[in-house]
């Protein structure tokens, strides 16, 4: 069982439930594993309902994938963050690769909004524009200064306000497809952090459906994108893409909570 989670551990699907205070993988097949399982085989088996049984299928496309991988690294254990990241607060990494997706690491101090912005719009997908962040600073940095509202990680809030309204078309844009940028959001500012419950988490934020949240703590302001990380218990843990250092991690919930200025995008169900 041991090579089962350590296979999943280094293919993205990590398992910090699982894991002893020795550090090593605790061998049993609990539901994390199982909910891990079942994360895996919805990206090596598209259009199929995953079931979490670990069968021969299962077992070769784990180990197709094994093989296109370097060896595993020593791993970290909970741990504070970079000081630069507002409250620094406990995480336990989850890798530049986590369930299927790809972390994207600022360009620069400012720029959070940004790659935030870029990995929502390609890990939700629909339609929406699949451009990295430098050309949407491009498109839109024009915002940063002439834009009001505070500031949350470099652009005022009515900037991104106006970036994800409909019919939004950048002045700087010259190609059909940058005039036309849908981005098929909601953005709920302010938003109360004290909103931010599991409960709320489960129903709004579950698998590839995650939400942009701009924060402020001990008056830092930051962006990150953050979805429900669904425990053997119904512990309030979420991962998170920071864009500061372009990884995953896992946090709790209050770290959020304690924000005294919140706001988040949600993908939109209208056209």
């Amino acid at each position: 069982m041991r090579i089962l989670q350590t296979a999943l551990v280094r293919l993205g699907y990590p398992l910090p439930k699982s894991i002893k205070q020795s550090g090593e993988l605790d061998g049993v097949f609990g539901n994390e594993t199982y909910l891990r399982v079942q994360d895996f085989q919805r990206k090596a088996f598209p259009g199929k309902t995953p079931d979490g049984v670990v069968g021969k299928g299962t077992l070769d496309e784990l180990d197709s994938r094994l093989k296109l991988i370097p060896p595993p690294s020593s791993s970290d254990a909970w741990n504070r963050s970079s000081e630069m990241i507002p409250g620094a607060p406990n995480q336990s990494p989850l890798g530049r690769n986590f369930a299927g997706m790809t972390a994207i690491r600022q360009t620069h101090d400012m720029a959070c909004w940004a790659a935030c912005l870029s990995f929502w719009a390609k890990v939700i997908g629909g339609g929406r524009p699949q451009i990295d962040q430098g050309k949407l600073i491009a498109l839109c940095g024009h915002l940063v200064n002439s834009a009001t509202g505070p500031k949350i990680g470099g652009m005022p809030t009515h900037g991104l306000a106006t970036i994800l309204a409909p019919g939004f078309t950048s002045p700087n844009a010259y190609t059909d497809s940058d005039k036309n940028m849908q981005w098929k959001a909601t953005m709920r500012d302010p938003f109360p952090a004290s909103n931010l419950t599991v409960s709320w988490l489960k129903n709004n934020t579950r698998y590839r459906s995650p939400i942009m949240i701009g924060y402020t703590i001990n008056g830092m302001a930051h962006v990150n994108v953050i979805g429900y990380y669904e425990m053997e218990e119904d512990d309030p843990y979420v991962w998170v893409m920071e864009p500061w250092v372009g990884s995953f991690f896992l946090r709790r919930i209050e770290y959020y909570q304690s924000s005294t200025r919140t706001f988040i995008v949600q993908q939109s169900l209208l056209p």
